[in-house]
């Protein structure tokens, strides 16, 4: 067989199945696969490499490559490595991503030399709010971050919509002063969090395991497996109980791929059951999978009810099910503001199973963190105007994010242009709590504009952050602040308002054409990369397009640059 080396760079598990498709389908047309992880550097030598090269690569937030590639990045990144070091590869690219394009800096890196780049596309899930924002995955034997881990008590809990609002937002305060945890305003962290105790019970009971869930596990690997590579979940410790791995390992919302599918066919008793799953991993169900399974984010709770006959051993669920990812938030508050405490916000996130029985869910962490805050949760009010609830705070885990640069300018008179409608607004509210305290430090400083574009269905409902914005407006911290209604129709004779934060930065394209090509400005988005962060993106360029009287193309380019430089910078999720 002709051998290719075969690597994968993954943030969710989604390139690792991919490759392993290809590592399998590669053997029925006479190619053998020698498949690792990116990150296990120590398994193949890229220099001396004779075979054809695979990289299969997902990516997070706006096309970065994931955790897993960072050594690897850094080290064909290396400036002292010679221009044709890595010149005898022959190579191709296999881009995973749910809607964001991979990075023009990811390419690069990798694209030193002539290279196939195909993407695939595929479509979130909405298991809750952090689930569609970028997640760190590590290769260790923990159920937690290689990052410290750091049990914090939740201090406050506030609600900062109406109960009428389509959303229920919360503002969450963990107090870390007894801790070593650090943060910048801009910064993300980590919050481990478990699985729904009743989904849990639920998937034990279908899997007739309910009587057996504290008893303990041992994995090893099976002595005849077939499968190349075969190892043992790094993120499952080695004995624990079965409750445990369903509790804290493993991804049981996660959308079985049709992989996951096939093998579920050899576990299925029922000839009607068995053909239907056949037909929904094969290339003829491809639609139906969409439909029924992808689109509907089906999970295995709902298969398992979906096919009755269907049992599968629990070693099949550690095979196909990934690992139970911590859930990333950004910090919205300031050291220098709130010494000792960090807060961050999210909405809850509800939807409906797929499964006939139609049960109201709620995402994994989002779900968790509501039911946690209950006791001491109050109503809607200025966030930093409320005191801590008299109940017994909970606690939670929480882990610092170490690779950001979605931070303020060195340089405190640079403009900065800051887009972050709903829950996106999270870190501006540290990086105006930040600069109110600068300023007061330095009353003789010379510090530069402060725009935010804001939006939100309703002004009366869920306008996060009202008060705080208006007295850093007020304080002429903030220098203008543009906000957007998209649900709120016009009054009377008023005119139609400006709908969505792209409407008013189109509004206002002269002084953001002026602060980011002419004076050096920064410019931040935060929030949805489905629409909104799309929608900014092309907005600006429609604004250096005719700003400058440049073309699309050139446009882009300007855009491109300003990413290079650090001035154009993005934290959004799908």
């Amino acid at each position: 067989m002709r051998r290719f080396l075969l690597l994968y760079a993954t943030q969710r598990g989604q390139a690792k199945a991919i490759a392993e498709e290809i590592c399998e389908k590669a053997v029925t047309h006479g190619f053998s696969a020698d498949l690792h992880c990116i990150s296990e550097l120590d398994k193949y030598n890229l220099k001396n490499e004779t075979a054809p090269l695979v990289v299969v690569v997902s990516t997070t937030g706006t096309g970065d490559p994931p955790d897993t590639a960072r050594k690897f990045v850094k080290e064909i990144q290396d400036k002292t490595l010679p221009v044709d070091f890595f010149a005898q590869l022959r190579y191709a690219l296999l881009g995973t991503c749910s809607r964001t394009p991979l990075s023009p800096g990811w390419c690069l890196c990798v694209s030193k030399y002539p290279v196939t780049l195909r993407t695939f596309k595929h479509s979130s899930c909405r298991t809750d709010s952090s689930c569609l924002r970028k997640i760190q995955e590590e290769s260790q034997a923990s159920v937690t971050s290689v990052d410290p881990v750091f049990q914090v008590p939740i201090s406050k809990a506030v609600q900062l919509t109406t109960n009428d609002a389509i959303k229920t937002t919360l503002l969450v305060e963990l107090d870390i002063s007894k801790t070593d945890f650090f943060y910048q305003p801009g910064d993300a962290f980590n919050v481990i969090c478990p699985n729904s105790d009743s989904e849990v019970q639920s998937l034990l009971q279908r899997l007739q395991l309910i009587d057996q869930r504290e008893h303990h596990v041992l994995l090893k690997i099976k002595a005849d497996t077939k499968k190349k590579g075969a190892a043992l979940p790094q993120h499952v410790p080695k004995r624990c109980s079965l409750q445990f791995i369903l509790t804290w390992c493993l991804e049981i919302r996660a959308v079985p791929r049709k992989a996951f599918l096939r093998a579920l066919v050899d576990y299925t008793s029922d000839g009607a059951e068995k053909r239907r799953l056949q037909e929904l991993c094969s290339k003829q169900g491809a639609a139906d999978y969409n439909r029924f399974v992808r689109d509907a984010c089906a999970s295995l709770l709902d298969l398992l009810l979906a096919f009755p006959s269907c049992q599968p051993p629990l070693s099949l669920l550690l095979e196909h099910l990934p690992k139970l990812q911590p859930r990333p938030y950004s910090c919205a508050s300031s050291s220098l503001s709130h010494p000792g405490k960090l807060h961050f916000v999210f909405n809850i996130v509800e939807f409906l199973s797929s499964d006939t029985s139609v049960v109201l869910r709620r995402g994994v962490c989002t779900g968790w963190l509501a039911t946690l805050v209950e006791s001491i949760l109050q109503p809607n009010m200025r966030a930093s105007h409320a005191d801590g609830g008299k109940a017994l705070a909970p606690e939670i885990p929480i882990s610092p994010r170490i690779t950001n640069s979605f931070h303020l300018p060195d340089d405190p008179s640079a403009p900065v242009i800051m887009v972050g409608p709903g829950t996106g607004i999270a870190p501006f509210i540290g990086f105006l709590q930040h600069r109110e305290k600068l300023q007061e430090q330095h009353p003789d400083g010379h510090f530069g504009v402060m725009w935010l574009f804001f939006g939100c269905r309703h002004q009366d409902r869920d306008y996060l952050f009202r008060e705080e914005l208006r007295h850093f407006h007020k304080h002429r911290i903030l220098t203008h602040l543009k906000v957007s209604f998209s649900r709120d129709a016009p009054v009377g004779e008023e005119e139609a308002p400006v709908k969505y934060v792209q409407d008013s930065i189109r509004l206002h394209s002269k002084q953001v054409a002026r602060l980011l090509l002419y004076e050096n400005g920064y410019i931040y988005v935060c929030g949805d990369a489905k629409n909104m962060a799309r929608e900014v993106n092309d907005t600006l360029v429609e604004i250096i397009s005719r700003e400058v009287g440049v073309d699309k193309l050139e446009a882009m380019k300007t855009l491109a640059t300003l990413k290079e430089e650090k001035r154009y910078l993005q934290d959004i999720w799908s």
